[in-house]
């Protein structure tokens, strides 16, 4: 029987702001977020003092001057995560994400995801 999860996004999902709070992902369920990897401890800080520690997948792309860096490519990475993690036994559910660009890609490549796509008003807490 395969473990059925949750997967979530960062910003605009679990993190707005030093302020506010986001969705929680409940103990069993993981994190992919287009954050790149060189930001894990202060990600790790973040998510720890909200108490989520739950596991975590970062992009390995970095940015700045990496001309690959970005939305869509982040979308195409939680693509391969989720192909990822169900190779490993997961099922997933649900993916909770903001962002229309990283969904659509998310999309070309797990057509069967539920993504519930958390939409804003504006933009005052995320900027991407």
């Amino acid at each position: 029987m395969k473990k059925r999860i949750n997967t979530f996004d960062i910003d605009g999902v679990i993190y707005f702001g030093d302020e506010v709070t986001g969705v929680r992902p409940c103990e069993d369920d993981i994190i992919i977020t287009g954050r790149p990897f060189h930001d894990y401890d202060e990600t790790f800080d973040m998510l720890n003092s909200r108490g989520i520690n739950n596991p975590i997948f970062m992009n390995p792309l970095s940015r700045g001057d990496n001309p690959h860096y970005g939305r869509k490519a982040s979308g195409i990475w939680k693509g391969h995560m989720i192909s990822y993690l169900k190779d490993l036994g997961y099922e997933i559910v649900m993916h909770f994400e903001d962002d229309p660009v990283q969904i659509k890609e998310i999309k070309k490549r797990h057509p069967e995801i539920y993504i519930v796509h958390l939409k804003r008003e504006n933009e005052e807490y995320v900027k991407y």
